[in-house]
């Protein structure tokens, strides 16, 4: 089980060793359901080479392992506040035990490059948002040269969204996984700025918004939070 308690050291790293107190045996079995299984299509993508052939299941690895994570950041935070995510931790729970994630979320990835050499400002979302359904919550996350989108909302704002932006070819989207395979080899990167102006566009959708970054990734900035 998940408990209700953390150490409050304010202490962040993503990828994250996240200290939240969980029974050995979920441990174990997160260790099995995600880690081991998710590494070896993750490491390649996080150094920032391509992938070619994402199959359905590598897909459904990658969606499942960054709901997950950014369902744990969301859990910490909120217990460093001496609260306790019981949405998060209820899914975890159901995830961890061979369950979906939760219905409507959506996750998509692209290649990230830190900063732009020219110092050029960030691009939103390519598609107008303009009028698009709201969703509960949008979290980006930069880990080493991969950068993650994790939506969550109704299935009606989440495929509202995804058909509006769905030709932006900087990203791919793993979950929900696709029935066939899908290369990971997008030509253009995400900048920081990139990143910084698209959470700004979401949020006008969502209620809640979430930026968590690694530092040491391509170009050392501090972790963040934000929530709005």
């Amino acid at each position: 089980m998940l408990l209700e308690e953390v150490p409050r050291d304010g202490t962040w790293e993503f990828p994250p060793r996240i200290k939240i107190r969980i029974c050995a045996e979920c441990n174990s079995q997160m260790g099995k359901v995600y880690e081991e299984s998710t590494a070896p299509i993750l490491k390649p993508l996080i150094a920032g080479q391509s992938f070619t052939g994402l199959t359905p299941r590598s897909q459904s690895l990658i969606g499942r392992w960054c709901i997950k994570t950014i369902m744990l950041l969301h859990m910490k935070h909120a217990m460093t506040l001496g609260k306790y995510h019981k949405v998060d931790g209820d899914s975890l729970l159901r995830m961890n035990r061979g369950g979906l994630p939760p219905d409507a979320s959506s996750v998509r990835i692209a290649r990230y490059m830190s900063a732009t050499a020219d110092g050029a400002p960030g691009e939103a979302l390519r598609g107008s948002l303009e009028g698009a359904q709201p969703l509960v919550s949008c979290s980006y996350g930069s880990i080493g040269h991969l950068a993650i989108e994790v939506l969550s909302g109704s299935q009606m704002a989440i495929l509202d969204f995804t058909d509006r932006t769905q030709h932006d070819e900087r990203f791919v989207r793993v979950w929900p996984p696709r029935m066939k395979s899908v290369d990971f080899a997008p030509e253009e990167s995400l900048t920081q700025d990139d990143i910084d102006v698209m959470e700004r566009q979401l949020a006008l959708l969502s209620g809640t918004s979430h930026h968590y970054e690694r530092s040491g990734g391509p170009q050392q900035r501090p972790a963040r939070d934000r929530t709005r």
